[in-house]
């Protein structure tokens, strides 16, 4: 069979606007009028036996801050509804690594030791008229620790780094009362692990941009639970 050149064109030319018109769709961002997706991240071994099941979720919006109250729209069973998740629920932030839009690892629930394979953990999200649910049981797949999240927060893994940890934690004041605010003061200290890495031809240097921000420990706030808003600085 012979086809002329001009038909194989044209061919090529439709698979092209094809291929444009699929790519451009699944690029379409919406900043509000979305749900939350939530997600199982996996399972985790605790020296005691217990076994803590780990959640995050995807804001599929880029702008809008969704508020779901502990309930049937935001519900973890069994032993919910209220098993630690959150209920707010933030687009992509700048916490996150380069191209991730979901919140990772974000809380645990905790099962007892000789928790069965096939039992589950299920946590049931409602938002924009949606309902999506993510289960967890433990599959030997599903298995994670501290070096997968480490991982999958695009850190790299050195022998005898240790978390940060917050010091000296104060509420100026002790007590408020809504729509009041109050202002919390803490220390954070980390040990410097891993070391940035070595600045490289072009990079930036001490005086601009570049690796030597690598050098600095980021810190911010997001609200996790209630009716609040937070000013990180």
């Amino acid at each position: 069979m012979t086809l002329s050149r001009k038909y194989v064109i044209l061919g090529i030319a439709v698979a092209g606007l094809i291929g444009s018109l699929t790519s451009a769709g699944a690029q379409i961002q919406y900043q509000t009028g979305q749900n939350v997706a939530p997600v199982y991240e996996g399972w985790m071994r605790n020296d005691d036996g217990s076994i803590d099941m780990v959640f995050g979720y995807l804001n599929r919006n880029w702008e809008e801050v969704l508020s779901v109250p502990i309930g049937p729209e935001n519900n973890v069973q069994p032993g919910g509804p209220d098993r630690g998740q959150p209920t707010i629920f933030v687009p992509r932030r700048f916490t996150q690594p380069p191209g991730e839009r979901r919140e990772q690892f974000v809380f645990r629930v905790r099962v007892p030791a000789g928790w069965g394979p096939k039992q589950e953990i299920a946590w049931t999200l409602t938002a924009h008229g949606r309902t999506d649910k993510a289960v967890g049981t433990l599959d030997p797949l599903d298995e994670i620790d501290t070096h997968v999240i480490a991982e999958n927060r695009a850190f790299t893994i050195t022998e005898g780094n240790k978390p940060p940890s917050i010091q000296s934690l104060k509420a100026d004041p002790d007590t408020v009362t809504l729509p009041g605010t109050v202002t919390l003061t803490a220390r954070v200290t980390d040990d410097g692990l891993p070391k940035p890495p070595a600045p490289q031809p072009g990079s930036g240097n001490a005086g601009g941009r570049g690796n030597a921000a690598a050098a600095s420990s980021a810190v911010a706030a997001l609200a996790f639970m209630g009716d609040a808003s937070l000013d990180c600085r």
